[in-house]
């Protein structure tokens, strides 16, 4: 699957045939929209060009219930969405199961080259010093 987000009735369509008769941790149109602008500004704070976004990855999966006393795993509906090279794409959408207690996930997840680009835009930002063990 691999959905163009600027197309509501497909993206809808989609989160409905895989959420069935669900009615907790469902994701919904605005949801979707908001991680692209999310990702958005996760890959400019990491000072990329635009053209090095293309293929990046996020995947999203909303925190389990919060109570202790909830002893057992609840359904919610995760997604990943991939940026095209003008657009984002909803690459996946699945019912899976969250613990209670355990936190939203929003995982990047960048091609080698991207994340070379990356790693060499950080190096610019920030002094890495590795250190060695002292000889004692």
């Amino acid at each position: 699957m691999k959905i163009n987000t600027n197309d509501t009735a497909k993206v809808i369509e989609a989160i409905h045939a895989v959420e069935g008769r669900s009615y907790v941790n469902c994701l919904t149109f605005t949801q979707v929209i908001d991680l692209t602008l999310e990702a958005d500004e996760y890959l400019e704070a990491l000072s990329l060009p635009r053209q090095c976004w293309v293929g990046a990855q996020f995947f999203y999966r909303p925190a389990g219930p919060w109570a202790k006393s909830y002893n057992y795993a609840q359904g919610a509906t995760s997604c990943t969405i991939e940026r095209g090279s003008r657009d984002w794409f909803l690459v996946n959408v699945e019912r899976t199961s969250v613990y209670p207690q355990s936190p939203q996930r929003f995982t990047c997840y960048l091609p080698r080259q991207t994340a070379e680009v990356a790693h060499r835009q950080l190096d610019k930002k920030f002094l890495v010093l590795k250190s060695e063990p002292n000889a004692a």
